[in-house]
């Protein structure tokens, strides 16, 4: 048994490898349907689409808005869904199907990125971590243009490596992949949009300084490939006159405008990196905001130094991790002889280092989730670790490293997977909106399942009244008016949220949603105007009409 396993090695890496894949891949489809994040964004995603298909709008020329401003990206996230719609029918969850695919891609296509440096069996472990990682799990259930991210920085990082090792005509295939990922990435986010051109022109002149070569050819077929699929949105910007790519640096300034110094924006922007790097990897740690902000207001909600302990030795361990692996790269660096392995951690630290550059005057406004565009990193970094604690012990110890090593491994996987079965376990837990199993995200999304369900109770109860008037609290209304609208305009029923100043007519039809508690009753202040008429709950809803009191 003992000769088996030392020839088998890699194999058994391989095979281990693969059983976290299959786990990947279910933790990403599991009830697909039915737990699907559809919010504001997704309805409004879901219409553009529909609409075209329908043959009511033309094809759109230009992508969603990038958060917090006018500007919009390229299109080519709708074209994705209008792809997928059209194989599969025009639905929420099947026009979702592009960033699952790329989620689940990105496993594999992130091993074969590690193999570059990485042994098999380090690669095997990081990607696996991956694959189980609740952060990837969340932002491959949901379609949203951001979440494709992690796999074209890959398909981007991996082309542009491969076509520096090629020493044959091959060197023009990976600069065509090379072209398409920046062309689909810059699309994706704003950040990449600025990010991606920049690491690609660094990394030539990299290459030029470092082996005289100009790759003249190949930054053409990369620019070649990465224009043409943005050939609709250079068409939608001479449509529009130029005006969104003005709103591009409008808002560039204006999310750049805060209060904090520059010394304070470079703390808030690592400390979010840390608390990324642990959420990432482990699933411990804030899922939303992050920063400085969050550390503190954690500590003053604990008044007991033993509740306080957690969140200290949290933050000091992400310290660790975060600041020990980057000082181990940097190490890796100047050490390295082997020059593709050193091309690998070259290209990754213009990556990393573009990247964190470009956060820092967005300091105020990065959240976790901004850190889809860095999602290798604590990885990367736990790979650094690994390589380098097996590479001090000696051969007497090296046993003990590889069972600490193994024992940090399981740790991680147990985190995620806990966190993730809270996260699954919550969408089965009646009227529980404020609890999704997600640190910082509670009342944030409603589910496919459960929009369709009140959609279909809604208009089931309508009768002939065309409009109804959707009572709850705020949140809840914000969140979800424009994901049950898309499904009630289907049978002609507008959808408006009941505003106290201004009070529907006496004889509209009223409900409310998630107002009621857990003995089924209406809140407080609804109590005295309207009664229950009739209601129904799934999942975390509650739905009910209301009947006003004479």
């Amino acid at each position: 048994m003992k000769d088996f396993f030392k020839q088998n090695k890699s194999k058994i890496a391989i095979v281990f490898f693969l059983v976290f894949l299959a786990a990947g891949i279910f933790l990403r489809t599991y009830n697909f349907h039915d737990w699907l994040r559809f919010n504001t964004d997704q309805a409004r995603d879901a219409v553009v689409v529909s609409d075209f298909l329908e043959g009511k709008t033309a094809l759109p020329l230009l992508g969603p808005k990038a958060g917090g401003t006018d500007f919009k990206l390229g299109p080519i996230f709708y074209y994705f869904q209008i792809i997928s719609a059209k194989i599969f029918g025009v639905s929420p969850d099947k026009i979702a199907y592009p960033d699952l695919l790329f989620s689940m891609l990105s496993i594999p296509l992130l091993f074969f990125l590690f193999r570059m440096y990485f042994n098999v069996y380090i690669s095997a472990a990081c990607t696996s971590l991956l694959s189980v990682s609740m952060f990837s799990v969340q932002y491959s259930r949901f379609a949203w243009n951001p979440n494709s991210i992690p796999f074209f920085v890959f398909l981007f990082l991996y082309a542009l490596l491969a076509m520096e090792k090629s020493k044959t005509k091959k060197k023009f295939f990976w600069a065509a992949l090379a072209g398409v990922a920046l062309g689909v990435g810059v699309q994706l986010h704003t950040t990449l949009l600025i990010s991606m051109p920049i690491v690609l022109l660094i990394f030539l002149e990299y290459i030029y300084k470092t082996t005289g070569k100009t790759m003249t050819k190949e930054f053409i077929a990369i620019f070649l490939f990465a224009l043409v699929l943005n050939v609709p949105q250079i068409f939608g910007e001479f449509k529009n006159d130029g005006q969104n790519m003005l709103a591009f640096f409008k808002g560039a300034l204006v999310k750049s405008e805060t209060k904090m110094n520059a010394g304070e924006k470079i703390v808030e922007n690592f400390l979010c990196q840390i608390q990324s790097n642990n959420y990432i990897i482990s699933a411990i740690g804030p899922s939303g905001d992050c920063g400085k902000t969050v550390i503190s207001s954690e500590l003053k909600r604990h008044k007991h130094f033993d509740k306080k302990l957690p969140i200290i030795l949290e933050t000091l361990l992400g310290i660790l991790f975060t600041i020990g692996g980057i000082a181990l790269w940097a190490r890796c660096i100047k050490r390295e002889k082997e020059k593709e392995k050193k091309d690998f951690l070259v290209l990754l630290g213009i990556y990393f280092s573009v990247m964190f550059l470009l956060l820092i005057p967005l300091a105020r406004e990065i959240s976790t989730r901004f850190y889809l565009t860095l999602e290798f990193i604590p990885f990367l970094l736990f790979g650094f670790w690994a390589n380098t604690v097996l590479g001090w012990a000696k051969e007497k110890r090296r046993k003990f490293a590889i069972a600490a090593l193994g024992l940090c491994f399981v740790l991680l996987v147990v985190s995620n997977a806990y966190k993730t079965s809270k996260m699954f376990g919550a969408f089965l837990s009646p009227a529980n909106i404020g609890n999704d199993g997600v640190d910082n995200d509670s009342e944030s999304f409603i589910t496919l399942g459960e929009a369709q369900f009140v959609a279909d109770y809604i208009t089931s109860h309508a009768g002939h009244s065309k409009t109804v008037y959707l009572d709850g609290k705020q949140t809840y209304l914000f969140k979800y008016v424009r994901p049950l609208g898309y499904f009630t305009k289907m049978k002609d029923i507008d959808l408006k949220t009941y505003s106290k100043k201004e009070l529907p007519p006496e004889d509209a039809l009223i409900m409310t949603i998630g107002n009621l508690d857990s003995e089924g009753e209406l809140s407080k202040s609804m109590r005295e105007k309207y009664s229950i008429k009739d209601s129904a709950s799934y999942g975390r809803f509650s739905i009910a009409v209301l009947e006003r009191k004479r």
